[in-house]
């Protein structure tokens, strides 16, 4: 990658993936809702980022059509990643996919949501294989480090455990915040072999109450694990759910796939290598023009940008 990082601008999806995909140990599961233009920039970013060789899934759902059309654009422009429309219920879809992704040669599994991205590199080997040779790991956080003091979720402080011994702590013992709440979808990778026989057992009919059903009943391994900083981080822009108020920016999601459809990308390049004190940020966040679109007829003449709330 150049010092502009300019792989992370919108593009031909180079063939890197696709030729570690055949021998990749870990799944990348994405879950997606009404979130083609942010989905986009988590695929380019991991694209960039995530070096270990993986394959990606995708679970979505659309609630119109013009949000489905920015969907199509994705499968076209990303032809590598496993496609999967809901179709129906979503525990029914998601439990199929875990299913089939249980059947391949995967050993790792890291469940992500459509609003995060990549900011460094991670390919952080020695870590995932723990998962092979410690029984006690449960799982390998990207999205902790020893930066994280704020759990934006909860509006609380929480305090990083102590890491004299390694980036490794045990999350029964954590402070209250992201250190104590092992069960995350937001890029923890955990073992294939433990998430097929335990998601079946869990109550959950939506996306987002699968990893509250998680957290009620976590799986009992004691550790946790990550690097130094993060190589993750949430965009908190929007909800596109009702069941739990999260708190987010005031974008609307309509007004994003909007900018998409007319010929913008989310330009994540101000953000890559910055730290944060949360997992979760409301951070601004500018589009730009993505030629992939082409020819899509006249454009805006200026990127849009979200300014942030907080």
């Amino acid at each position: 990658m150049s010092d502009d990082h300019s792989d992370l601008l919108p593009g031909p999806a180079p063939t890197r993936q696709a030729e570690n995909a055949a021998d990749a140990a870990l799944d990348v599961l994405i879950l997606s809702r009404d979130r083609a233009c942010q989905l986009d920039a988590v695929l380019r970013s991991a694209r960039a980022f995530l070096s270990l060789p993986h394959r990606v899934h995708v679970l979505y759902t659309t609630s119109n059509l013009a949000f489905e059309r920015g969907y199509n654009a994705l499968r076209r422009w990303y032809p590598e990643v496993d496609w999967v429309e809901e179709g129906g219920p979503f525990r029914m879809a998601l439990l199929e996919l875990l299913e089939r992704i249980a059947a391949g040669p995967g050993r790792h599994l890291m469940p992500m949501v459509d609003d995060q991205i990549f900011t460094r590199p991670f390919s952080a080997h020695g870590l995932v294989d723990l998962l092979d040779e410690d029984e006690d790991v449960l799982a390998v956080s990207l999205r902790l480090g020893e930066n994280i003091t704020y759990c934006h979720p909860r509006k609380i402080k929480t305090t990083p455990p102590d890491f004299s011994n390694g980036h490794r702590w045990d999350w029964k013992r954590a402070n209250a915040g992201y250190w104590n709440y092992p069960m995350s979808v937001d890029a923890n990778i955990y073992r294939t072999a433990d998430i097929a026989p335990y998601w079946p057992t869990l109550p959950f009919q939506k996306a987002e109450v699968l990893e509250a059903a998680m957290s009620r009943r976590p799986l009992e391994r004691p550790h946790l694990v990550c690097e130094a900083a993060p190589s993750v981080l949430n965009l908190a822009m929007h909800r596109v759910q009702s069941t739990f108020q999260n708190p987010a920016g005031n974008l609307r999601p309509e007004a994003l796939n909007t900018s998409f459809l007319s010929g913008f990308a989310m330009d994540v390049r101000p953000l890559i290598g910055r730290t944060f004190n949360s997992c979760h940020v409301e951070a601004e966040v500018s589009l730009i023009l993505d030629a992939r679109w082409q020819p899509a007829g006249p454009r805006p003449p200026a990127s849009p940008a979200w300014k942030p709330t907080q």
